[in-house]
C-alpha cells in the first residue's frame, strides 16, 4: 500500500504514458510536460512492493500547468534550400516549428488523420518534405 500526503520517496523506474495519450498526439510534447514541467499526473502503480518492486507507473490522465509556454514561438528562420530542395521543419517541446533541413521534394500520401474532440490538427513540411501530423489540446495556444 501507498500512502499518500506523505514525504515518503517511491522509487518509479519507469512511467509509462500510453494510457494518457490520444491518437496522433505529440508524445514528446506530453512527455516533456510530465518529465520536466511539473505536469500532474494520476494513474496506477505496477508491480508488487517487496515482490520484484514497483515495473512502472501507467498514466491514465495528465493534467498540463497553465500557462503551457513562457511565450511566442522564434520566428522560423528559413535557410534558402536549392532549387529542387525544400525546407523541412520539426517541433519542439513547446510544438515550436523549427527549420531542420533542405530536403528533396518528392510525392507523398497525404492523408491528415482525424482529431479526437478537443483536439485539433496541426501539420508541418517535415522530412522527406512530406506532412507531419499532430492532434494538439485545442486549449493550448497555436
Amino acid at each position: 500500500m501507498i500512502v499518500l500526503n506523505t514525504d515518503v520517496d517511491v522509487l518509479v523506474p519507469t512511467i509509462r504514458l500510453t494510457a494518457a495519450e490520444v491518437p496522433w498526439l505529440d508524445d514528446a510534447w506530453l512527455a516533456d510536460r510530465v518529465l520536466r514541467r511539473a505536469a500532474v499526473i494520476a494513474g496506477r502503480f505496477v508491480g508488487v512492493p517487496g515482490e520484484g518492486g514497483i515495473r512502472r507507473f501507467e498514466v491514465s490522465q495528465a493534467f498540463v500547468p497553465l500557462p503551457d509556454r513562457a511565450g511566442p514561438c522564434p520566428r522560423i528562420r528559413m535557410r534558402g534550400c536549392a532549387p529542387g530542395m525544400e525546407e523541412s521543419l520539426t517541433r519542439d517541446a513547446d510544438r515550436c516549428q523549427i527549420a531542420d533541413a533542405c530536403v528533396r521534394d518528392r510525392a507523398c500520401r497525404e492523408l491528415p488523420p482525424t482529431c479526437a474532440p478537443g483536439y485539433l490538427l496541426r501539420s508541418w513540411r517535415a522530412h522527406q518534405a512530406c506532412r507531419t501530423y499532430a492532434c494538439d489540446p485545442a486549449f493550448l495556444p497555436q
